[in-house]
């Protein structure tokens, strides 16, 4: 299975038909659906009897899966284009990143999860409260 990067490559019928000619295996293209799937699948086949997580996200090289759940059931799903390849690449980060490059990464990545994520507290405000908390 290919998952982010096969999925957005403009060659991938290439990379496809590349794989099948070289090695004999049918290379299946995935939705980023079909990966949340898969991953809350596994994770949750994983983990022992009685252990019901809230949520189960996958950060892979061009994408975020994220598996939202009430009561072991699928609440909401979502593939975020958030990947570390893919951010790293957007942003032209290698090594340790300067302030700048750190400012907007961090804006980028709160713009497209608050795009795609279902409204609730944010991050600032769940730090706030944690920092409240503490004190």
């Amino acid at each position: 299975m290919a998952t982010s990067a096969a999925r957005n490559a403009r060659n991938r019928n290439a990379l496809v038909d590349a794989v099948r000619d070289a090695s004999g295996i049918e290379l299946e293209i995935i939705d980023g659906a079909e990966e949340a799937r898969l991953i809350r699948t596994a994770v949750l086949a994983a983990l022992p009897d009685g252990v019901q997580p809230r949520l189960i996200m996958d950060l892979g090289g061009g994408s975020l899966e994220f598996n939202l759940l009430r009561d072991g059931e699928l609440e909401y799903t979502a593939t975020i284009p958030v990947g570390a390849v893919r951010l790293l690449e957007m942003f032209d980060a290698s090594g340790v990143i300067n302030a700048k490059q750190e400012a907007a990464l961090r804006a980028y990545v709160n713009e497209v999860l608050g795009a795609h994520l279902p409204a609730g507290p944010t991050w600032a405000t769940i730090s706030s409260s944690r920092a409240a908390a503490t004190r």
